[in-house]
């Protein structure tokens, strides 16, 4: 159960009590000292909501029942006691009972509450600096196996981010989509040299080996704790929106925004980077590959469409998409 589950949960049952606790009290009746005895017990009973009250929402939550069940006992004891005030100041201290222990029982589970959330974020840090240590590691070994891959996967990392800006992630989206793109191929340390290094268009057996690099990507990042959304981003770069990409084929509402990001960004650096079977095409003629591409719904458009503005955005006359682009490759 969420947190906020479970605290919504408590504070209707606290509710629920009250009203039977009030209800009680009025049906109850004054004749004899056992229907006294009765009614100090329901008193005693509002003592549990208040405690709810706390769980649910700490020193606020404990505060606001503790006021409301002191009110309507204050008017319990006015209607039903008001002719015997002073006899029945036991009953009218209770109210002061109410009020102490709503505050403080509010206010140690708000501490408690407070030490809780600063011990559960040195542990994330913690967990996150693990996570940034093994994925790392990963790159350094990408790097080792193929220098031109590492800094591909950098370059596309850089896109990816600028594109994701662009489109308004959050920091925390555009933080993971940034190690997405710098791991989206670490799975081709495992690659063959006549595959990873291969000077000249793969044959069909050789690319369905390279395809399985997504795959290994996957598994390798998931192995590293708290990986799991990167590796859930990477899986996703080579699916497209018709449904016809890999591994998996998803359509496109079911594969990640930063994945169809990543995608984009992953195939304009491709395409305008030197290869030793290619020659780089000037960004001007990725654009309009890309555009044909997501009018065929093989790239998401809307990253398309940032990635042209960002590349077209503050040119001068003198400027061309080449020049911006060349220059952000330089960033």
């Amino acid at each position: 159960m969420k947190p906020d589950d479970d605290s919504r949960r408590r504070l209707l049952l606290a509710m629920a009590i009250i009203a039977v606790i009030t209800v009680a009290h009025f049906l109850v009746g004054t004749g004899n000292h056992f229907l006294h005895g009765v009614h100090i017990t329901l008193g005693v009973l509002y003592l549990f909501p208040v405690l709810q009250g706390a769980m649910a929402r700490g020193l606020a939550g404990g505060i606001g029942v503790s006021i409301l069940v002191s009110a309507l006992y204050f008017a319990h004891l006015r209607i039903v006691w008001g002719s015997s005030p002073l006899r029945n100041m036991d009953q009218f201290a209770m109210i002061a009972a109410y009020l102490f222990v709503g505050i403080s029982s509010g206010a140690l589970i708000s501490l408690a509450d407070r030490r809780r959330a600063e011990r559960d974020a040195v542990i994330a840090k913690a967990r996150f600096g693990q996570m940034l240590e093994g994925l790392h590691g990963l790159t350094m070994a990408l790097g080792e196996r193929n220098p031109e891959t590492l800094e591909h996967s950098v370059r596309v990392a850089d896109l990816a981010v600028r594109i994701g800006q662009r489109l308004g992630l959050d920091d925390a989206r555009l933080q993971q989509l940034r190690l997405a793109g710098l791991l989206h191929d670490v799975g081709k340390i495992g690659m063959p040299d006549d595959v990873l290094l291969s000077d000249g268009p793969l044959s069909d057996e050789q690319r369905v080996r390279m395809n399985k690099h997504v795959e290994s990507a996957t598994q390798m990042i998931r192995r590293i704790p708290e990986a799991d959304a990167i590796a859930d981003i990477v899986e996703g770069h080579h699916e497209t929106p018709d449904g016809t990409g890999y591994p998996h084929g998803l359509p496109g509402d079911q594969i990640l925004p930063e994945s169809q990001i990543l995608r984009v960004a992953d195939v304009f650096d491709a395409m305008t980077s030197e290869r030793s079977y290619q020659a780089a095409r000037s960004p001007e003629a990725a654009l309009e590959t890309l555009q044909r591409m997501a009018a065929n719904r093989k790239v998401d458009p809307a990253s398309v469409a940032a990635l042209t503005d960002l590349l077209r955005e503050g040119l001068g006359e003198s400027q061309s998409v080449t020049d911006v682009s060349n220059a952000q490759r330089r960033s």
